[in-house]
């Protein structure tokens, strides 16, 4: 856990929100993808298990054509299988900051267990040589990839059901709890299965289907995949609705919230356009199916993942605060040693100046020409008011709200780029020659200027 630890930073309001919109995309594309490849490949093992039981010429090249679109490109497998649930783990572990590592390291366990199973996957393509000369060989090359994503899949959503409960976070002592039963837990991963079961079916539609594909001459063979890929897709669709009520009904009532609910609202009405899509090309043998049922799935799931976000986000809104808080107070804490650092190395003397000595030192040092004392524009900011008074500066390209007290102002004429007015040019030059005494004498005069 240590290296993930060390990838993170303590969360500013840019970073969880810029946190929050990686993980849209990063969980859209990796889970449509991974939805499509763990349908694709448990088809191709029950086909292959149909085949061998009862022998199908059609059975085994289905079988076979499947494997092929699950691990057809190792470079998808890389980019979007293995490199953005890794990404996923760590943004989940920036969004979940200085809470139990336990519940990071869950998402790590199960980022882990992906490339495993795309490893296991590739050899079970590969086996297809040898299927006759060793098929249990080769059958347990497809369980063992299948096990391996199921395995994967229900201990990232076991993680995110359980970032669903903050409550949780403290009581987790070991990873048993990690996956601790709930009906979440269980409803989120039956709805992840759900979704890649329509993911795959309208991609077989589309890439066996659509205008470039190239099809087998055998006119039953079409037909089997035809039905498998209609079947497959009305199935989930009408199966899908339950499963998402299903899952809104098990969220902890801390992430329920009603832009939540509408955007799963349009979620579903995606997945009706899908559903009479598909059922269109069921009733209509001649009708090409294009990629209008896919793409209203892969929108279903893209509004899903959305909801999703926002139902983490308003799970653990307070812990969010209370980061954003503790930033807040180490910043000031920091800030407010550093000015009594800056306060001590003027020798003591600021403070115990004299402000008719401070008006000539202004003068005669040319302060005026810049800085107004009546509260006119000029060059530099107005001293009229200043002291006593929040002042915005711009420290290190970030604004910053400051007190102009003595420690300010000390810092103001040493290293007077160090923080500069916000509005105004960093052009005063330093005056490291001036000492602590006439320092004094200034702030005394600017303490009169109200």
């Amino acid at each position: 856990m240590e290296f993930v630890n060390n990838l993170l930073f303590q969360p500013t309001v840019t970073h969880l929100a810029a946190s929050k919109y990686l993980l849209v995309l990063t969980a859209f594309v990796h889970f449509a993808y991974i939805g499509y490849v763990l349908g694709t490949t448990l088809f191709s093992v029950f086909f292959n298990i149909v085949d061998r039981d009862t022998p199908s010429h059609d059975a085994r090249t289905l079988s076979e054509y499947l494997a092929g679109l699950a691990a057809s490109n190792k470079g998808l497998m890389v980019y979007l299988g293995v490199l953005p649930v890794i990404a996923a783990a760590i943004l989940y572990a920036q969004v979940l900051y200085e809470t139990q590592q336990l519940t990071t390291a869950g998402f790590v366990g199960g980022a882990v267990i992906v490339p495993v199973a795309f490893i296991l996957l590739s050899f079970y393509r590969s086996s297809f040589r040898f299927r006759e000369v060793n098929y249990p060989l080769h059958i347990l090359l497809g369980v063992a990839a299948l096990g391996a994503f199921f395995t994967a899949y229900f201990i990232i959503c076991s993680g995110v059901s359980l970032s669903l409960d903050p409550e949780k976070w403290p009581f987790i002592r070991n990873p048993a709890e990690f996956v601790i039963f709930s009906w979440n837990n269980i409803a989120r991963f039956v709805l992840f299965i759900g979704v890649s079961l329509a993911i795959t079916g309208t991609s077989v539609l589309f890439l066996y289907f659509g205008p470039e594909a190239v099809r087998e001459k055998e006119e039953s063979y079409n037909r089997l995949v035809r039905n498998f890929a209609l079947g497959l897709s009305l199935g989930s669709c009408l199966l899908l609705p339950v499963l998402v009520y299903w899952n809104l009904i098990t969220i902890p009532d801390v992430g329920k919230s009603i832009p939540m609910y509408q955007v799963t609202g349009l979620a579903l009405v995606a997945l009706a356009a899908a559903g009479r899509w598909v059922y269109g090309l069921l009733v209509n043998a001649d009708a090409q199916p294009g990629f209008r049922p896919l793409g209203a799935v892969l929108l279903f799931f893209l509004l899903l993942t959305v909801a999703d976000t926002m139902t983490r986000e308003y799970a653990f809104r307070d812990h969010n605060y209370m980061l954003l808080a503790k930033a807040e107070a180490a910043r000031l804490e920091e800030e407010s040693k550093r000015r009594a650092a800056i306060a001590e190395k003027a020798g003591g003397a600021v403070g115990e100046g004299d402000p008719a000595q401070g008006e000539k030192l202004a003068q005669l040092n040319g302060c005026v020409s810049c800085h107004s004392v009546d509260g006119s524009a000029n060059i530099g900011p107005t001293w009229k008011g200043l002291y006593g008074h929040e002042v915005v500066v711009l420290e290190g390209g970030k604004e910053v709200t400051v007190t102009a007290d003595d420690a300010y102002i000390v810092q103001s004429i040493r290293d007077p780029n160090s923080q500069v007015v916000k509005g105004f040019q960093a052009i005063m030059p330093a005056q490291p020659t001036m000492s602590d005494q006439d320092i004094a004498h200034i702030i005394a005069y600017i303490k009169t200027l109200k």
